[in-house]
Protein backbone atom coordinates (compact mmCIF):
# COMPACT_ATOMS: atom_id res chain seq x y z
CA UNK A 1 0.00 0.00 0.00
CA UNK A 2 1.47 3.34 -1.02
CA UNK A 3 1.26 6.38 1.27
CA UNK A 4 -0.23 9.38 -0.51
CA UNK A 5 0.59 12.02 2.15
CA UNK A 6 -1.53 14.41 4.18
CA UNK A 7 -2.86 16.30 1.18
CA UNK A 8 -4.52 13.27 -0.41
CA UNK A 9 -6.73 10.75 1.25
CA UNK A 10 -7.39 7.59 -0.88
CA UNK A 11 -10.33 6.53 1.25
CA UNK A 12 -12.23 9.78 0.73
CA UNK A 13 -13.88 9.68 -2.74
CA UNK A 14 -12.26 11.90 -5.40
CA UNK A 15 -9.70 13.42 -3.02
CA UNK A 16 -6.74 12.04 -4.96
CA UNK A 17 -5.95 14.32 -7.94
CA UNK A 18 -5.75 11.43 -10.42
CA UNK A 19 -9.12 10.09 -9.30
CA UNK A 20 -10.61 13.59 -9.40
CA UNK A 21 -9.44 14.11 -13.01
CA UNK A 22 -10.75 10.70 -14.05
CA UNK A 23 -14.16 11.57 -12.58
CA UNK A 24 -14.23 14.94 -14.34
CA UNK A 25 -13.33 13.34 -17.69
CA UNK A 26 -16.13 10.80 -17.25
CA UNK A 27 -18.79 13.48 -16.63
CA UNK A 28 -17.41 15.89 -19.23
CA UNK A 29 -16.20 18.71 -16.93
CA UNK A 30 -12.85 20.39 -16.42
CA UNK A 31 -13.07 21.51 -12.75
CA UNK A 32 -15.00 20.87 -9.57
CA UNK A 33 -16.29 24.46 -9.62
CA UNK A 34 -18.40 23.63 -12.65
CA UNK A 35 -20.43 21.29 -10.45
CA UNK A 36 -21.70 24.33 -8.52
CA UNK A 37 -22.39 26.83 -11.33
CA UNK A 38 -26.04 27.11 -10.23
CA UNK A 39 -25.00 28.69 -6.87
CA UNK A 40 -25.56 32.50 -6.98
CA UNK A 41 -22.35 34.46 -7.02
CA UNK A 42 -23.45 36.78 -4.15
CA UNK A 43 -23.58 34.00 -1.60
CA UNK A 44 -20.24 32.48 -2.52
CA UNK A 45 -17.50 33.10 0.05
CA UNK A 46 -14.68 34.82 -1.82
CA UNK A 47 -12.16 35.02 1.02
CA UNK A 48 -10.41 32.54 3.22
CA UNK A 49 -12.21 31.49 6.38
CA UNK A 50 -10.78 32.82 9.61
CA UNK A 51 -9.90 29.46 11.05
CA UNK A 52 -7.24 28.88 13.69
CA UNK A 53 -4.18 26.90 12.81
CA UNK A 54 -4.84 23.19 12.76
CA UNK A 55 -3.41 20.93 15.41
CA UNK A 56 -0.62 18.75 14.13
CA UNK A 57 -1.46 15.70 16.19
CA UNK A 58 -4.17 14.09 18.28
CA UNK A 59 -2.05 14.61 21.35
CA UNK A 60 -1.98 18.39 20.89
CA UNK A 61 -5.72 18.49 20.32
CA UNK A 62 -6.38 16.53 23.51
CA UNK A 63 -4.13 18.82 25.59
CA UNK A 64 -6.01 21.84 24.25
CA UNK A 65 -9.47 20.41 24.98
CA UNK A 66 -8.48 19.30 28.51
CA UNK A 67 -7.14 22.80 29.23
CA UNK A 68 -10.48 24.31 28.23
CA UNK A 69 -12.48 21.82 30.25
CA UNK A 70 -10.50 22.58 33.45
CA UNK A 71 -11.96 26.10 33.42
CA UNK A 72 -15.44 24.67 34.06
CA UNK A 73 -16.93 24.20 37.51
CA UNK A 74 -18.81 20.94 37.83
CA UNK A 75 -21.68 19.93 40.10
CA UNK A 76 -19.34 17.48 41.74
CA UNK A 77 -17.21 20.34 43.12
CA UNK A 78 -19.97 22.68 44.28
CA UNK A 79 -23.16 22.12 46.23
CA UNK A 80 -26.25 22.66 44.14
CA UNK A 81 -29.98 22.16 44.33
CA UNK A 82 -30.66 21.63 40.67
CA UNK A 83 -32.96 18.79 39.65
CA UNK A 84 -33.28 16.92 36.38
CA UNK A 85 -30.31 14.75 37.24
CA UNK A 86 -27.84 17.60 37.67
CA UNK A 87 -27.56 17.19 41.45
CA UNK A 88 -24.87 15.03 43.08
CA UNK A 89 -25.67 11.34 42.63
CA UNK A 90 -23.95 8.06 41.74
CA UNK A 91 -24.50 6.50 38.30
CA UNK A 92 -23.24 2.93 37.82
CA UNK A 93 -20.87 2.47 34.86
CA UNK A 94 -23.15 -0.07 33.23
CA UNK A 95 -25.76 2.63 32.69
CA UNK A 96 -23.45 4.64 30.48
CA UNK A 97 -22.43 1.45 28.67
CA UNK A 98 -26.00 0.55 27.88
CA UNK A 99 -27.06 4.10 27.04
CA UNK A 100 -24.14 4.39 24.67
CA UNK A 101 -25.17 1.41 22.56
CA UNK A 102 -25.76 2.57 19.00
CA UNK A 103 -28.43 -0.04 18.37
CA UNK A 104 -30.73 1.78 20.82
CA UNK A 105 -30.53 4.93 18.75
CA UNK A 106 -32.14 3.39 15.67
CA UNK A 107 -33.15 0.00 14.36
CA UNK A 108 -31.67 0.77 10.95
CA UNK A 109 -28.14 0.71 9.60
CA UNK A 110 -27.91 4.22 8.26
CA UNK A 111 -30.90 5.47 6.29
CA UNK A 112 -30.91 8.84 4.62
CA UNK A 113 -32.82 10.53 7.44
CA UNK A 114 -30.32 9.53 10.14
CA UNK A 115 -27.09 9.01 8.27
CA UNK A 116 -25.01 11.83 9.84
CA UNK A 117 -21.94 10.82 7.80
CA UNK A 118 -22.29 7.15 8.65
CA UNK A 119 -22.08 5.99 5.04
CA UNK A 120 -18.95 8.06 4.49
CA UNK A 121 -17.16 6.59 7.49
CA UNK A 122 -18.21 3.06 6.58
CA UNK A 123 -16.94 3.59 3.03
CA UNK A 124 -13.55 4.76 4.26
CA UNK A 125 -13.25 1.89 6.74
CA UNK A 126 -14.27 -0.77 4.22
CA UNK A 127 -11.91 0.67 1.59
CA UNK A 128 -9.00 0.54 4.01
CA UNK A 129 -9.75 -3.05 5.06
CA UNK A 130 -10.13 -4.16 1.43
CA UNK A 131 -6.68 -2.80 0.60
CA UNK A 132 -4.99 -4.14 3.75
CA UNK A 133 -6.51 -7.62 3.38
CA UNK A 134 -6.44 -7.71 -0.46
CA UNK A 135 -10.13 -8.61 -0.65
CA UNK A 136 -12.69 -7.78 -3.34
CA UNK A 137 -15.67 -7.36 -1.01
CA UNK A 138 -15.80 -5.97 2.54
CA UNK A 139 -18.94 -5.47 4.62
CA UNK A 140 -19.68 -4.37 8.18
CA UNK A 141 -22.06 -6.13 10.56
CA UNK A 142 -25.53 -4.85 11.22
CA UNK A 143 -26.12 -2.53 14.17
CA UNK A 144 -29.67 -3.79 14.59
CA UNK A 145 -29.39 -5.55 17.96
CA UNK A 146 -32.96 -6.76 18.04
CA UNK A 147 -32.73 -8.26 14.57
CA UNK A 148 -29.36 -9.91 15.26
CA UNK A 149 -30.61 -11.38 18.54
CA UNK A 150 -33.82 -12.71 17.01
CA UNK A 151 -31.92 -14.25 14.08
CA UNK A 152 -29.42 -15.92 16.42
CA UNK A 153 -32.20 -17.35 18.60
CA UNK A 154 -34.12 -18.71 15.62
CA UNK A 155 -30.97 -20.23 14.15
CA UNK A 156 -30.15 -21.87 17.49
CA UNK A 157 -33.65 -23.30 17.72
CA UNK A 158 -33.41 -24.64 14.18
CA UNK A 159 -30.04 -26.31 14.81
CA UNK A 160 -31.21 -27.75 18.12
CA UNK A 161 -34.55 -28.73 16.51
CA UNK A 162 -36.53 -26.93 19.18
CA UNK A 163 -39.58 -24.88 18.46
CA UNK A 164 -39.66 -23.09 21.79
CA UNK A 165 -43.09 -24.48 22.45
CA UNK A 166 -43.65 -27.22 24.90
CA UNK A 167 -45.11 -30.15 23.07
CA UNK A 168 -47.82 -32.19 24.56
CA UNK A 169 -46.84 -35.70 25.46
CA UNK A 170 -48.43 -38.03 22.99
CA UNK A 171 -50.07 -41.11 24.35
CA UNK A 172 -48.65 -44.13 22.62
CA UNK A 173 -51.23 -46.30 20.94
CA UNK A 174 -49.54 -49.58 19.95
CA UNK A 175 -52.58 -50.97 18.16
CA UNK A 176 -52.86 -47.85 16.01
CA UNK A 177 -49.15 -48.03 15.18
CA UNK A 178 -49.44 -51.70 14.25
CA UNK A 179 -52.42 -50.97 12.04
CA UNK A 180 -50.50 -48.25 10.22
CA UNK A 181 -47.55 -50.58 9.59
CA UNK A 182 -49.84 -53.33 8.33
CA UNK A 183 -51.49 -50.86 5.97
CA UNK A 184 -48.08 -49.76 4.65
CA UNK A 185 -47.01 -53.37 4.10
CA UNK A 186 -50.26 -54.18 2.28
CA UNK A 187 -49.82 -51.12 0.06
CA UNK A 188 -46.23 -52.11 -0.77
CA UNK A 189 -47.32 -55.65 -1.58
CA UNK A 190 -50.09 -54.37 -3.81
CA UNK A 191 -47.62 -52.07 -5.56
CA UNK A 192 -45.12 -54.92 -5.98
CA UNK A 193 -47.68 -57.28 -7.58
CA UNK A 194 -48.93 -54.48 -9.79
CA UNK A 195 -45.43 -53.67 -11.06
CA UNK A 196 -44.49 -57.34 -11.58
CA UNK A 197 -47.66 -58.69 -13.23
CA UNK A 198 -49.58 -55.77 -14.75
CA UNK A 199 -49.93 -55.43 -18.52
CA UNK A 200 -50.04 -51.65 -18.31
CA UNK A 201 -47.94 -50.49 -21.25
CA UNK A 202 -45.92 -47.93 -19.28
CA UNK A 203 -45.10 -50.26 -16.37
CA UNK A 204 -44.45 -53.20 -18.72
CA UNK A 205 -41.98 -51.13 -20.75
CA UNK A 206 -39.87 -50.17 -17.73
CA UNK A 207 -40.16 -53.68 -16.20
CA UNK A 208 -38.76 -55.10 -19.43
CA UNK A 209 -35.91 -52.58 -19.48
CA UNK A 210 -35.08 -53.33 -15.85
CA UNK A 211 -35.01 -57.12 -16.34
CA UNK A 212 -33.01 -57.07 -19.56
CA UNK A 213 -30.52 -54.52 -18.24
CA UNK A 214 -29.86 -56.69 -15.18
CA UNK A 215 -29.78 -60.02 -17.04
CA UNK A 216 -27.43 -58.75 -19.74
CA UNK A 217 -24.74 -57.92 -17.20
CA UNK A 218 -22.20 -60.35 -15.83
CA UNK A 219 -22.37 -58.94 -12.32
CA UNK A 220 -25.84 -57.62 -11.54
CA UNK A 221 -28.23 -60.37 -12.65
CA UNK A 222 -29.26 -60.77 -9.00
CA UNK A 223 -31.06 -57.43 -9.25
CA UNK A 224 -33.65 -59.24 -11.37
CA UNK A 225 -33.57 -62.81 -10.02
CA UNK A 226 -33.75 -61.75 -6.37
CA UNK A 227 -36.86 -59.61 -6.69
CA UNK A 228 -38.76 -60.91 -9.72
CA UNK A 229 -40.25 -64.43 -10.17
CA UNK A 230 -38.54 -66.71 -12.68
CA UNK A 231 -41.61 -67.09 -14.88
CA UNK A 232 -41.83 -63.31 -15.38
CA UNK A 233 -38.11 -63.13 -16.19
CA UNK A 234 -38.42 -66.05 -18.61
CA UNK A 235 -41.32 -64.39 -20.41
CA UNK A 236 -39.40 -61.14 -20.80
CA UNK A 237 -36.27 -62.95 -21.95
CA UNK A 238 -38.30 -65.01 -24.43
CA UNK A 239 -39.66 -61.82 -25.99
CA UNK A 240 -36.15 -60.41 -25.92
CA UNK A 241 -34.94 -63.52 -27.71
CA UNK A 242 -37.60 -63.12 -30.38
CA UNK A 243 -36.50 -59.52 -30.88
CA UNK A 244 -32.87 -60.55 -31.10
CA UNK A 245 -33.76 -63.38 -33.43
CA UNK A 246 -34.79 -60.74 -35.92
CA UNK A 247 -31.17 -59.51 -35.95
CA UNK A 248 -29.79 -62.96 -36.78
CA UNK A 249 -28.21 -62.89 -40.20
CA UNK A 250 -27.56 -59.15 -40.11
CA UNK A 251 -23.87 -59.43 -40.86
CA UNK A 252 -21.36 -57.19 -42.60
CA UNK A 253 -21.04 -57.36 -46.36
CA UNK A 254 -17.86 -59.29 -47.13
CA UNK A 255 -16.86 -56.62 -49.67
CA UNK A 256 -17.87 -53.48 -47.76
CA UNK A 257 -14.38 -52.01 -47.64
CA UNK A 258 -13.02 -53.35 -50.92
CA UNK A 259 -15.06 -51.34 -53.41
CA UNK A 260 -15.62 -47.63 -53.84
CA UNK A 261 -12.91 -46.99 -51.28
CA UNK A 262 -13.06 -43.39 -50.01
CA UNK A 263 -9.33 -43.30 -49.33
CA UNK A 264 -6.62 -44.07 -51.86
CA UNK A 265 -4.08 -46.72 -50.82
CA UNK A 266 -0.92 -45.17 -49.49
CA UNK A 267 2.34 -47.07 -49.53
CA UNK A 268 3.58 -44.83 -46.70
CA UNK A 269 0.90 -46.14 -44.34
CA UNK A 270 2.21 -48.32 -41.56
CA UNK A 271 1.07 -51.60 -43.04
CA UNK A 272 -2.62 -50.99 -43.74
CA UNK A 273 -2.57 -50.11 -47.41
CA UNK A 274 -6.00 -48.56 -46.88
CA UNK A 275 -5.51 -45.21 -45.13
CA UNK A 276 -3.60 -42.04 -45.74
CA UNK A 277 -1.34 -41.92 -42.70
CA UNK A 278 1.57 -39.74 -41.67
CA UNK A 279 4.56 -42.00 -41.39
CA UNK A 280 7.74 -39.94 -40.91
CA UNK A 281 9.88 -43.01 -40.49
CA UNK A 282 9.11 -44.23 -44.03
CA UNK A 283 10.70 -42.52 -47.02
CA UNK A 284 10.65 -43.32 -50.72
CA UNK A 285 13.19 -42.46 -53.38
CA UNK A 286 10.57 -41.07 -55.75
CA UNK A 287 9.21 -38.84 -53.04
CA UNK A 288 12.69 -37.59 -52.21
CA UNK A 289 13.42 -36.59 -55.79
CA UNK A 290 10.13 -34.77 -56.02
CA UNK A 291 10.67 -32.99 -52.71
CA UNK A 292 14.06 -31.64 -53.89
CA UNK A 293 12.22 -29.38 -56.27
CA UNK A 294 10.02 -27.87 -53.58
CA UNK A 295 10.84 -24.83 -51.45
CA UNK A 296 10.82 -25.09 -47.65
CA UNK A 297 7.55 -23.15 -47.63
CA UNK A 298 6.00 -25.60 -50.12
CA UNK A 299 7.20 -28.57 -48.08
CA UNK A 300 5.70 -27.03 -44.93
CA UNK A 301 2.39 -26.46 -46.71
CA UNK A 302 2.44 -30.03 -48.03
CA UNK A 303 3.01 -31.42 -44.52
CA UNK A 304 0.24 -29.20 -43.14
CA UNK A 305 -2.28 -30.41 -45.71
CA UNK A 306 -1.26 -34.04 -45.11
CA UNK A 307 -1.92 -33.54 -41.39
CA UNK A 308 -5.39 -32.10 -41.96
CA UNK A 309 -6.17 -34.88 -44.44
CA UNK A 310 -5.52 -37.49 -41.77
CA UNK A 311 -7.15 -35.54 -38.96
CA UNK A 312 -10.10 -34.39 -41.02
CA UNK A 313 -12.23 -34.02 -37.87
CA UNK A 314 -10.27 -31.00 -36.62
CA UNK A 315 -11.64 -27.49 -36.86
CA UNK A 316 -8.81 -25.60 -38.59
CA UNK A 317 -9.57 -22.24 -37.02
CA UNK A 318 -9.31 -23.46 -33.43
CA UNK A 319 -6.31 -25.67 -34.32
CA UNK A 320 -4.38 -22.77 -35.85
CA UNK A 321 -5.25 -20.56 -32.86
CA UNK A 322 -3.89 -23.25 -30.52
CA UNK A 323 -0.67 -23.56 -32.53
CA UNK A 324 -0.24 -19.78 -32.42
CA UNK A 325 -0.46 -19.90 -28.61
CA UNK A 326 1.77 -23.01 -28.40
CA UNK A 327 4.41 -22.66 -31.16
CA UNK A 328 6.58 -25.39 -29.61
CA UNK A 329 3.96 -27.93 -30.72
CA UNK A 330 5.37 -27.71 -34.26
CA UNK A 331 9.01 -27.95 -33.17
CA UNK A 332 9.40 -31.40 -34.80
CA UNK A 333 7.04 -30.85 -37.71
CA UNK A 334 3.42 -31.55 -38.49
CA UNK A 335 3.96 -35.32 -38.55
CA UNK A 336 5.22 -35.27 -34.93
CA UNK A 337 2.58 -33.10 -33.31
CA UNK A 338 1.84 -34.40 -29.82
CA UNK A 339 -0.77 -32.83 -27.55
CA UNK A 340 -2.12 -34.59 -24.47
CA UNK A 341 -4.63 -32.85 -22.20
CA UNK A 342 -6.76 -35.96 -21.58
CA UNK A 343 -5.84 -36.82 -17.98
CA UNK A 344 -8.17 -36.57 -14.98
CA UNK A 345 -6.43 -33.37 -13.85
CA UNK A 346 -6.36 -31.81 -17.34
CA UNK A 347 -9.00 -29.45 -18.71
CA UNK A 348 -8.60 -30.44 -22.36
CA UNK A 349 -7.49 -28.16 -25.16
CA UNK A 350 -9.11 -25.15 -26.82
CA UNK A 351 -9.21 -27.10 -30.09
CA UNK A 352 -12.58 -28.31 -31.35
CA UNK A 353 -13.71 -30.84 -33.90
CA UNK A 354 -15.95 -29.88 -36.80
CA UNK A 355 -18.79 -31.42 -34.76
CA UNK A 356 -18.16 -29.10 -31.78
CA UNK A 357 -16.41 -31.70 -29.60
CA UNK A 358 -13.46 -30.71 -27.41
CA UNK A 359 -10.13 -32.16 -28.50
CA UNK A 360 -8.28 -33.83 -25.62
CA UNK A 361 -5.23 -35.28 -27.37
CA UNK A 362 -3.51 -35.49 -30.78
CA UNK A 363 -0.71 -37.97 -31.54
CA UNK A 364 0.26 -37.44 -35.19
CA UNK A 365 3.06 -40.01 -35.22
CA UNK A 366 0.76 -42.83 -34.06
CA UNK A 367 -2.34 -41.43 -35.73
CA UNK A 368 -4.47 -41.02 -32.58
CA UNK A 369 -7.15 -38.41 -31.82
CA UNK A 370 -9.11 -38.15 -28.54
CA UNK A 371 -12.39 -36.21 -28.35
CA UNK A 372 -14.58 -35.31 -25.36
CA UNK A 373 -18.11 -36.65 -25.85
CA UNK A 374 -20.85 -35.16 -23.68
CA UNK A 375 -24.59 -34.79 -23.57
CA UNK A 376 -27.52 -34.74 -21.20
CA UNK A 377 -26.70 -37.14 -18.36
CA UNK A 378 -23.49 -38.54 -19.82
CA UNK A 379 -19.89 -37.83 -20.77
CA UNK A 380 -17.08 -39.89 -22.23
CA UNK A 381 -14.21 -40.05 -24.69
CA UNK A 382 -14.08 -41.08 -28.34
CA UNK A 383 -10.64 -42.28 -29.43
CA UNK A 384 -9.88 -42.43 -33.15
CA UNK A 385 -7.02 -44.62 -34.40
CA UNK A 386 -6.13 -43.72 -37.98
CA UNK A 387 -4.26 -46.93 -38.87
CA UNK A 388 -6.26 -50.17 -38.35
CA UNK A 389 -3.16 -52.30 -38.93
CA UNK A 390 -1.95 -51.22 -35.48
CA UNK A 391 -4.95 -52.79 -33.72
CA UNK A 392 -5.16 -56.23 -32.14
CA UNK A 393 -6.62 -58.04 -29.14
CA UNK A 394 -4.06 -58.86 -26.49
CA UNK A 395 -4.66 -61.30 -23.63
CA UNK A 396 -3.84 -60.85 -19.96
CA UNK A 397 -0.64 -62.66 -19.04
CA UNK A 398 -2.46 -64.12 -16.01
CA UNK A 399 -5.50 -65.37 -17.98
CA UNK A 400 -7.18 -68.31 -16.25
CA UNK A 401 -6.03 -67.12 -12.83
CA UNK A 402 -6.81 -63.42 -12.79
CA UNK A 403 -7.29 -60.54 -15.18
CA UNK A 404 -5.25 -57.40 -15.70
CA UNK A 405 -6.11 -53.75 -16.23
CA UNK A 406 -6.35 -52.65 -19.84
CA UNK A 407 -3.42 -50.24 -19.38
CA UNK A 408 -1.23 -53.02 -17.99
CA UNK A 409 -2.04 -55.23 -20.99
CA UNK A 410 -1.32 -52.36 -23.40
CA UNK A 411 2.03 -51.48 -21.86
CA UNK A 412 3.14 -55.11 -22.19
CA UNK A 413 2.44 -54.99 -25.95
CA UNK A 414 3.81 -51.57 -26.97
CA UNK A 415 0.34 -50.05 -26.91
CA UNK A 416 -0.54 -46.37 -27.03
CA UNK A 417 -4.33 -46.82 -26.82
CA UNK A 418 -6.47 -49.53 -25.20
CA UNK A 419 -10.00 -50.42 -24.11
CA UNK A 420 -11.84 -53.45 -22.76
CA UNK A 421 -12.71 -56.30 -25.15
CA UNK A 422 -14.51 -59.46 -23.94
CA UNK A 423 -16.63 -59.76 -20.83
CA UNK A 424 -15.73 -62.20 -18.07
CA UNK A 425 -17.51 -64.59 -15.75
CA UNK A 426 -18.45 -62.77 -12.58
CA UNK A 427 -20.33 -65.01 -10.11
CA UNK A 428 -21.89 -62.97 -7.32
CA UNK A 429 -19.84 -59.99 -8.41
CA UNK A 430 -16.65 -61.65 -7.13
CA UNK A 431 -14.98 -62.36 -10.47
CA UNK A 432 -11.38 -61.23 -10.91
CA UNK A 433 -11.34 -61.07 -14.72
CA UNK A 434 -9.49 -64.34 -15.14
CA UNK A 435 -12.36 -66.36 -16.68
CA UNK A 436 -13.24 -65.34 -20.23
CA UNK A 437 -16.91 -64.97 -21.23
CA UNK A 438 -17.56 -65.83 -24.88
CA UNK A 439 -15.18 -66.45 -27.74
CA UNK A 440 -12.15 -64.38 -28.62
CA UNK A 441 -9.22 -64.52 -31.03
CA UNK A 442 -5.91 -62.80 -30.40
CA UNK A 443 -3.35 -62.58 -33.23
CA UNK A 444 -4.77 -65.75 -34.81
CA UNK A 445 -5.07 -67.76 -31.58
CA UNK A 446 -8.55 -68.70 -30.34
CA UNK A 447 -9.67 -68.56 -26.69
CA UNK A 448 -12.89 -69.37 -24.87
CA UNK A 449 -16.21 -70.73 -26.10
CA UNK A 450 -18.86 -69.15 -28.28
CA UNK A 451 -21.96 -67.70 -26.65
CA UNK A 452 -24.73 -70.22 -27.25
CA UNK A 453 -27.46 -67.58 -27.47
CA UNK A 454 -28.12 -66.26 -30.96
CA UNK A 455 -28.64 -62.78 -29.51
CA UNK A 456 -24.86 -62.35 -29.29
CA UNK A 457 -22.70 -60.95 -32.06
CA UNK A 458 -19.01 -61.15 -32.91
CA UNK A 459 -16.79 -58.43 -34.32
CA UNK A 460 -13.90 -59.77 -36.39
CA UNK A 461 -10.75 -57.99 -37.54
CA UNK A 462 -9.49 -59.59 -40.75
CA UNK A 463 -6.13 -59.62 -42.51
CA UNK A 464 -7.36 -56.75 -44.70
CA UNK A 465 -7.55 -54.62 -41.50
CA UNK A 466 -11.32 -54.29 -41.75
CA UNK A 467 -14.00 -54.98 -39.11
CA UNK A 468 -16.86 -57.39 -39.85
CA UNK A 469 -19.98 -57.98 -37.74
CA UNK A 470 -21.12 -61.62 -37.59
CA UNK A 471 -23.49 -63.77 -35.54
CA UNK A 472 -21.82 -65.41 -32.56
CA UNK A 473 -22.91 -68.85 -33.84
CA UNK A 474 -21.60 -68.23 -37.38
CA UNK A 475 -18.28 -69.85 -38.35
CA UNK A 476 -15.20 -67.75 -37.74
CA UNK A 477 -13.70 -66.45 -40.97
CA UNK A 478 -10.45 -68.06 -42.11
CA UNK A 479 -8.71 -64.71 -42.50
CA UNK A 480 -9.80 -63.47 -39.04
CA UNK A 481 -6.89 -62.36 -36.88
CA UNK A 482 -8.70 -60.86 -33.87
CA UNK A 483 -12.28 -61.13 -32.60
CA UNK A 484 -14.51 -60.55 -29.58
CA UNK A 485 -18.13 -61.48 -28.78
CA UNK A 486 -20.81 -59.45 -27.02
CA UNK A 487 -24.14 -57.81 -27.80
CA UNK A 488 -25.83 -55.97 -29.39
CA UNK A 489 -24.56 -54.99 -32.82
CA UNK A 490 -24.86 -51.21 -33.21
CA UNK A 491 -24.07 -50.53 -36.85
CA UNK A 492 -23.81 -52.93 -39.79
CA UNK A 493 -22.68 -51.63 -43.18
CA UNK A 494 -23.37 -48.06 -42.13
CA UNK A 495 -26.94 -48.77 -40.96
CA UNK A 496 -28.03 -48.34 -37.36
CA UNK A 497 -29.48 -51.43 -35.67
CA UNK A 498 -32.21 -50.15 -33.36
CA UNK A 499 -32.37 -51.82 -29.96
CA UNK A 500 -35.53 -51.49 -27.88
CA UNK A 501 -34.11 -53.34 -24.88
CA UNK A 502 -30.73 -51.78 -24.08
CA UNK A 503 -32.24 -48.33 -23.69
CA UNK A 504 -31.18 -47.73 -20.09
CA UNK A 505 -28.71 -45.01 -19.12
CA UNK A 506 -25.59 -47.02 -18.34
CA UNK A 507 -21.81 -46.77 -18.77
CA UNK A 508 -21.02 -48.05 -22.27
CA UNK A 509 -18.04 -49.29 -24.25
CA UNK A 510 -18.24 -49.61 -28.05
CA UNK A 511 -15.76 -50.28 -30.85
CA UNK A 512 -16.20 -49.75 -34.58
CA UNK A 513 -14.63 -48.68 -37.86
CA UNK A 514 -15.37 -45.70 -40.09
CA UNK A 515 -15.74 -45.53 -43.85
CA UNK A 516 -12.15 -44.19 -43.84
CA UNK A 517 -11.15 -47.42 -42.02
CA UNK A 518 -10.35 -45.56 -38.80
CA UNK A 519 -10.75 -47.45 -35.53
CA UNK A 520 -13.38 -45.83 -33.27
CA UNK A 521 -13.23 -46.54 -29.52
CA UNK A 522 -16.11 -45.00 -27.56
CA UNK A 523 -16.35 -45.19 -23.75
CA UNK A 524 -19.19 -43.46 -21.88
CA UNK A 525 -18.98 -42.83 -18.12
CA UNK A 526 -21.95 -43.23 -15.78
CA UNK A 527 -23.50 -44.21 -12.43
CA UNK A 528 -22.64 -40.91 -10.73
CA UNK A 529 -26.14 -39.51 -10.10
CA UNK A 530 -24.98 -36.79 -7.68
CA UNK A 531 -22.93 -35.33 -10.55
CA UNK A 532 -25.69 -35.83 -13.10
CA UNK A 533 -23.59 -38.44 -14.93
CA UNK A 534 -25.74 -41.55 -15.41
CA UNK A 535 -24.68 -43.00 -18.77
CA UNK A 536 -26.52 -43.42 -22.04
CA UNK A 537 -28.31 -45.96 -24.25
CA UNK A 538 -26.75 -48.09 -26.98
CA UNK A 539 -28.90 -46.24 -29.52
CA UNK A 540 -27.31 -42.94 -28.55
CA UNK A 541 -23.86 -44.55 -28.83
CA UNK A 542 -24.79 -45.50 -32.39
CA UNK A 543 -25.70 -41.88 -33.18
CA UNK A 544 -22.33 -40.66 -31.85
CA UNK A 545 -20.44 -43.20 -33.97
CA UNK A 546 -22.51 -42.54 -37.09
CA UNK A 547 -21.59 -38.86 -36.86
CA UNK A 548 -18.00 -40.00 -37.30
CA UNK A 549 -18.90 -42.01 -40.44
CA UNK A 550 -18.96 -45.38 -38.67
CA UNK A 551 -19.67 -48.41 -40.87
CA UNK A 552 -19.39 -51.34 -38.42
CA UNK A 553 -19.76 -51.23 -34.62
CA UNK A 554 -20.63 -53.43 -31.66
CA UNK A 555 -21.43 -52.84 -28.01
CA UNK A 556 -18.94 -54.34 -25.54
CA UNK A 557 -19.16 -55.09 -21.82
CA UNK A 558 -20.07 -51.86 -20.00
CA UNK A 559 -20.39 -50.90 -16.34
CA UNK A 560 -17.18 -50.84 -14.32
CA UNK A 561 -15.37 -52.75 -17.10
CA UNK A 562 -15.74 -49.89 -19.59
CA UNK A 563 -12.38 -48.07 -19.56
CA UNK A 564 -10.20 -46.18 -22.04
CA UNK A 565 -6.42 -45.83 -21.63
CA UNK A 566 -4.07 -43.56 -23.57
CA UNK A 567 -0.30 -43.30 -23.42
CA UNK A 568 0.26 -44.19 -19.79
CA UNK A 569 -2.94 -42.91 -18.14
CA UNK A 570 -6.64 -43.69 -17.96
CA UNK A 571 -8.75 -41.02 -19.62
CA UNK A 572 -12.18 -42.26 -18.48
CA UNK A 573 -13.44 -42.92 -14.98
CA UNK A 574 -14.78 -46.26 -13.77
CA UNK A 575 -18.44 -46.45 -12.70
CA UNK A 576 -17.28 -48.20 -9.52
CA UNK A 577 -16.53 -45.55 -6.88
CA UNK A 578 -13.62 -47.48 -5.23
CA UNK A 579 -12.05 -48.03 -8.67
CA UNK A 580 -12.94 -44.64 -10.15
CA UNK A 581 -9.43 -43.41 -10.93
CA UNK A 582 -7.52 -46.70 -10.86
CA UNK A 583 -8.45 -48.30 -14.18
CA UNK A 584 -11.62 -50.16 -13.30
CA UNK A 585 -11.83 -53.94 -12.93
CA UNK A 586 -9.24 -56.50 -14.11
CA UNK A 587 -9.99 -57.85 -17.60
CA UNK A 588 -9.21 -61.07 -19.50
CA UNK A 589 -8.12 -59.12 -22.59
CA UNK A 590 -8.11 -55.70 -24.24
CA UNK A 591 -8.24 -54.06 -27.64
CA UNK A 592 -4.75 -52.57 -28.02
CA UNK A 593 -3.77 -49.96 -30.61
CA UNK A 594 0.01 -50.12 -30.87
CA UNK A 595 2.61 -47.42 -31.41
CA UNK A 596 3.76 -46.86 -34.98
CA UNK A 597 7.19 -48.28 -35.81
Amino acid sequence: MSVKGFKSHPYIPNSVPEVEQEMLREIGLTSLEQLHEEVPDEIILKENMNLPEAFGSEYELRRHVEKLLKKNSSCADNLNFLGAGCYQHYVPAICDEINGKGEFLTAYGGESYNDFGRFQSLFEYESLMAELLDMEVVNVPTMDYAQAAATAIRMGCRVAKRSGRQKKQKVKKPLKTLAIWLLVILCLEALYFFCVYTNNSFVKKWRTIYINTAMDTMRHQWLATYFIPKDVIDEVRYEYGLFKAATVGKESNANWGKTDSPAEPDSSANGSGNVTHIAPNVTHESDTKEDDTLTPEELEKQAQEAFYTVFWELDRTSMEAYLAEHPDTLANGWDHIYINEAGFDDEGTSIQSIFGEQVLAIDAKDGVLLLRISGKGYRGVLAVGKDPSLLSIEMASTLGTAGQLSGTIAEAHNGVLAMNANGFLDPNGAGNGGLLAGYTMSNGTAYGDHFSAYAYKRIELHEDNLFYIKDALSPVSEDCTDAAEFTPALIVDGKKIMDDYWTGEQPRACIGQSENYEILMLVIEGRYPLEGILGTSVNNCSEILLQHKCMQAINLDGGSSAMLWFDGEYVTQSSSSPLRYTGGRPLPNAWVYKKAQ
